[in-house]
């Protein structure tokens, strides 16, 4: 098991990103999941350890930096690698521009872009080192196209698409996929 890919998923307690773990422990991934509740993220981690996958999983707030920071550092000292990193948390708060808050929208860009820039920042110096590595950006066509009540959201979600294509052409030379 220690030779299989490490793979942290976040957003990974239901959705895409419990789908993603299922089909990770299916390959033969060792899995760190991410969630905000910590009763699904067990559910998901007992039915992932059914393909034989190591799991662990941490139940926080993304958006707080020591948090990922911390969560990143114990899983890089208990696995010694960090070979995926699948940023899928997200948050979609769709209302009329004139009828959405600022802190409605500062939340989405905490939760949407912010939390994958802190992540990504907590896991990229461990792939730099080994020269290998993917960065996985979950975004929807919202990263793409707006759409009637969705400026917020296709806002962080734009952002998080610069941000992917400027990080792909910072580290592609030390062999780091980022998408």
């Amino acid at each position: 098991m220690e030779d299989s890919p490490v793979s942290i998923v976040t957003g990974a307690s239901k959705g895409i990103g419990e789908a993603i773990a299922y089909k990770l422990a299916n390959l033969g991934h060792s899995l760190v999941l991410f969630g905000r509740d910590l009763d699904r993220l067990q559910k998901v981690a007992r039915h992932v350890e059914i393909f034989g996958s190591k799991v662990e999983y941490y139940a926080g707030d993304l958006t707080d930096p020591l948090f990922v920071l911390q969560s990143i550092e114990d899983v890089y000292k208990r696995s010694g690698k960090i070979d995926n990193l699948i940023n899928n948390a997200g948050l979609g708060i769709f209302k009329k521009f004139n009828e959405l808050s600022l802190d409605e929208a500062k939340k989405m860009m905490d939760v949407n872009f912010f939390s994958i820039f802190s992540l990504t920042k907590a896991v990229i110096n461990y792939m730099i080192e080994r020269e290998s590595g993917s960065i996985i950006n979950i975004v929807s066509m919202a990263g793409k196209y707006g759409f009637v009540n969705g400026s917020g959201y296709s806002a962080s979600k734009h952002a998080v698409m610069g941000f992917s294509r400027s990080l792909m052409l910072e580290v592609r030379n030390k062999n780091i996929r980022v998408a």
